[in-house]
């Protein structure tokens, strides 16, 4: 049970959702804004969470306003985790023994955006049922269309070329991390009593 336990602490997956909580919680922030104005806690008033719930196209809400949305936010999402990966990749080496190190990442990087997507959906089928009185199929239509405008974009990490793109910028990143004085910490006293360690920026994972 113990090591089952340690399989899952160090995983890729529950490593990157620690460092985001540890580190980088200002990354959080768009996720957090945007599940509160899709559940209607934030700017209800100025009617913000119809932008996500009720979106029109041509003053129609149908497969194509709901499959745009789609694309926007696969594309927020695939540029959450261009910027994650510059910022952390340098902190994960075994990366580099992958064919399309990006897209690895970005599939253990998946925690929050899911978590959003499970949200958003909840919500839609909510308002699009109770409040808009809509069928069962048009509400399915619309999850298909929102979904499928997601993975449209998100298909675009499957690119080796943009891949490439995305490793030089991390690596560029990585070099200029390098360059910069050493911060780690090395050797401290407390009460008369030496204290030694070494604090790595690489963090120990042992699933992928």
């Amino acid at each position: 049970m113990m090591q089952l336990l340690s399989n899952i602490w160090y995983s890729f997956p529950v490593q990157l959702i620690l460092l985001h909580l540890r580190k980088y919680l200002f990354m959080l922030v768009p996720w957090l804004m945007l599940t509160l104005m899709v559940t209607g806690n934030l700017l209800k008033k100025l009617g913000w969470h119809y932008l996500f719930l009720d979106p029109e196209y041509f003053s129609k809400v149908n497969f194509i306003s709901f499959f745009i949305i789609g694309v926007a936010l696969g594309a927020f999402i695939f540029i959450w985790n261009i910027t994650s990966y510059i910022l952390n990749s340098f902190r994960f080496p075994f990366l580099a023994a992958f064919e399309s190190p990006f897209l690895r990442f970005a599939l253990n990087n998946f925690f929050f955006p899911l978590l959003f997507i499970i949200i958003y959906i909840v919500a839609i089928i909510e308002f699009q049922f109770y409040s808009e009185l809509k069928s069962f199929w048009e509400v399915l239509s619309y999850q298909l269309a929102l979904i499928s405008g997601m993975l449209l974009m998100l298909g675009i990490t499957f690119f080796r070329s943009l891949n490439i793109h995305v490793e030089k910028l991390a690596e560029r990143n990585r070099k200029r991390k390098a360059s910069l004085p050493n911060k780690n910490l090395r050797k401290w006293w407390y009460d008369g009593k030496k204290i030694t360690g070494v604090f790595s920026n690489e963090i120990r994972v042992d699933y992928v």
